[in-house]
């Protein structure tokens, strides 16, 4: 099946009444996240193999290639997959402008998603290791301009501990809701309270304290500083028994190591070159060393 899209191009630039309201309407990170990161993620619902239904959460990394967990997908049978298609962006968030009709008070053109029988058209394609729990797929008919999470490049041999420590993120998932007549995507803010290397595998997790419920399984967590931290897949256990308040995160070079094997790396996630990564760096630096002003007036650190 082909998407039948309207006509459109290149978004033209706002005009400068446009970017004046635009500017009124300014948000910060975190609501900024809410709406435009919301509209990347996408509930997946299967058939387990006891004939129950089971639901977990892909997310959009572009050029329609999602990434979940490998348990979300691996011998189930996938019945849908529901993209979240309730929000809005505006037109400079827009990667391809077209007619939409869609106005924000009239005053500013905004678009609203328009999904057209959204469905895996390849794969799932799982990591070449079957003990890493990462897959990915690619989507057909989902809007030509829905929102992609942009993936951190913290590999694991460059995690220092106490650089994420206390950090915070906004996770996305689908856990079950009572009474609700379908999938209902959920955000919760979570902090990381630990950085771990397992024995399980050569790969680093976070703990962070948030609400482990099923169906956030595949689902992002993602950064205050700006991009994807790593993808939920498990709740904190010894002996079997949940740790309540807390869930792993798997880091985020397993996630790019599945793209790459299977060819499916969306430009927008290639690495950066080394002149961006010293800029990188340093604007990194220098956003700490004034976080550190803030709280210490007087400081030359």
């Amino acid at each position: 099946m082909t998407n039948e899209w309207p006509e459109g191009g290149s978004p033209r630039p706002m005009t400068s009444e446009e970017a004046e309201r635009r500017a009124e309407r300014s948000e910060n990170f975190q609501r900024l996240i809410l709406r435009v990161g919301a509209l990347a993620c996408a509930a997946v619902v299967v058939r387990l193999p006891s004939g129950d239904e089971g639901i977990g959460t892909a997310f959009h990394v572009g050029e329609g290639v999602y990434l979940t967990a490998r348990h979300v997908l691996e011998n189930n049978e996938v019945l849908s997959v529901v993209p979240y298609g309730r929000g809005w962006i505006f037109r400079d968030e827009l990667i391809e402008e077209a007619h939409t009709g869609g106005m924000l008070n009239g005053e500013i053109p905004i678009w609203h998603m328009n999904h057209v029988n959204p469905h895996i058209a390849r794969g799932p394609f799982f990591h070449n290791d079957i003990a890493v729990d990462v897959a990915a797929f690619v989507m057909g008919g989902i809007d030509r301009n829905t929102p992609s999470m942009a993936l951190g490049f913290h590999y694991d041999d460059w995690i220092v501990d106490e650089d994420w420590l206390l950090t915070k993120g906004i996770a996305f998932g689908y856990p079950p809701v009572p009474t609700a007549t379908g999938p209902i995507q959920l955000a919760a803010t979570v902090e990381v309270n630990g950085v771990v290397d397992t024995y399980r595998d050569r790969y680093v997790r976070f703990v962070v304290s948030g609400p482990p419920r099923g169906g956030f399984s595949g689902g992002p967590v993602f950064h205050e500083r700006g991009f994807v931290l790593g993808m939920v897949i498990e709740s904190l256990e010894q002996f079997g028994k949940p740790e309540p308040g807390f869930f792993t995160i798997l880091s985020i070079e397993a996630l790019h190591e599945v793209l790459e094997q299977h060819g499916l790396t969306p430009q927008r996630q290639e690495p950066p070159t080394v002149e961006e990564s010293i800029a990188m760096a340093r604007e990194d630096l220098e956003a700490r060393q004034a976080a550190r002003a803030a709280k210490c007036p007087g400081s030359t650190e």
